[in-house]
């Protein structure tokens, strides 16, 4: 404020001052009801005079859990479970991405780890957790790597560029080869891949792998890092002309897929979750989607040892049928963490469900 504006304003609020003095000493005598009047009016006219000041917008609160989504990723990490990214809602009914991260901690909560990033936007399924420095990393659409280092919260995009089919396809971190592994991936849902590529994060470099054999092309497999065989297991995906009920392993060591023989298995479906149990030495699946996206809700193990898959009914309350859910376990506590999803792209939830391995157990946690 100026010295010339602010002395003019002095001198009226004096003047103004001393005027409603008179009138409320005034205001004890017998024109008091005239006076009060006068009052009112006086100091309605010096608020209406006096500058206004624009009231600053009130900063918005932080969130205090992720909200609802499908198509996010969930990883073990010392910190407890983490929670990357995701959709609000299918990309044709207009839903946005999420570039957030998250941990869980049953004693404290959810913790907002990196704030959304509108920028960023985790718009595709290839995002991984490297152990030996705590960094995420994920593949865009555009064939861009992104990196979130730990202990920062935005994310940092990097100069080498990907496979182009990075639409459904999921990133697994290989610890024997420190390598992040991926196969398949589509193009727009129209054309689809067999490719096997591998990522180096400390060069920042892709390499596609030529393994003997391969599954069929396809997107939206459910994958997961068997640590004690070292290999990948793979189940399950959709192409432009089969919905696949399949399991696979890979080995990096022998750069060689193979198909298992399994007789019972779960039903042809995508969009399901499935992660390594090392307590029970076994995969757990949970729910997914068929060829006309309904949803299931049935909950399988696949055991390692002896590479066949049956069914768990486990008793109590269970998620409801659902798929674009995200899963990760939970060493420490022995217990699968299963986050949102639902029974359609336009009809996502933010419920957490943890799944007990030693008693084969469901519980809604949040």
């Amino acid at each position: 404020m100026s010295g010339r504006i602010g002395d003019r304003m002095g001198t009226r609020s004096g003047q103004g001052a001393a005027l409603l003095a008179k009138l409320s000493g005034l205001a004890c005598g017998r024109g008091s009801v005239a006076a009060l009047v006068l009052v009112a009016m006086l100091l309605g006219v010096a608020c209406a005079s006096s500058p206004s000041v624009a009231a600053r917008p009130s900063p918005r609160p932080a969130p205090k859990q992720p909200g609802p989504r499908g198509y996010a990723t969930m990883v073990d990490t010392p910190a407890g479970v983490v929670l990357v990214g995701g959709e609000s809602a299918g990309p044709r009914l207009g839903g946005r991405s999420f570039s957030d991260v998250w941990s869980y901690d049953p004693a404290r909560g959810w913790t907002l780890v990196a704030p959304d990033e509108p920028a960023v936007g985790l718009v595709a399924d290839g995002v991984g957790y490297h152990p030996p420095t705590g960094a995420f990393v994920y593949l865009d659409l555009g064939a861009t790597v992104w990196r979130l280092d730990a202990g920062r919260t935005t994310w940092t995009k990097l100069a080498m560029s990907g496979p182009s089919s990075a639409h459904g396809i999921r990133l697994v971190y290989e610890p024997r080869a420190d390598r992040f592994l991926t196969f398949g991936g589509d193009i727009r849902a129209s054309k689809y891949f067999d490719d096997t590529w591998e990522y180096d994060l400390a060069h920042d470099t892709w390499t596609k792998r030529g393994p003997r054999g391969s599954p069929p092309g396809r997107s939206y497999y459910a994958i997961a890092y068997d640590a004690k065989a070292g290999r990948l297991v793979m189940f399950g995906g959709v192409n432009e002309s089969s919905e696949f009920g399949d399991t696979w392993t890979y080995s990096y060591a022998a750069n060689t897929w193979t198909r298992v023989a399994t007789g019972t298995s779960p039903s042809p479906r995508h969009y399901s979750a499935m992660v390594y149990d090392p307590v029970r030495y076994r995969m757990l699946l949970f729910g997914g989607a068929d060829d006309l996206e309904t949803v299931q809700g049935d909950t399988w193990a696949f055991d390692l040892s002896t590479n066949t898959w049956s069914q768990i009914r486990a008793s109590g309350s269970t998620p409801s049928a659902r798929a674009w859910h995200a899963m990760a376990f939970d060493i420490e506590s022995g217990k699968a963490f299963l986050y949102s999803g639902g029974p359609d792209r336009g009809a996502f939830t933010s419920e957490l469900w943890t799944f007990d391995s030693r008693t084969d157990t469901w519980a809604r946690v949040a």
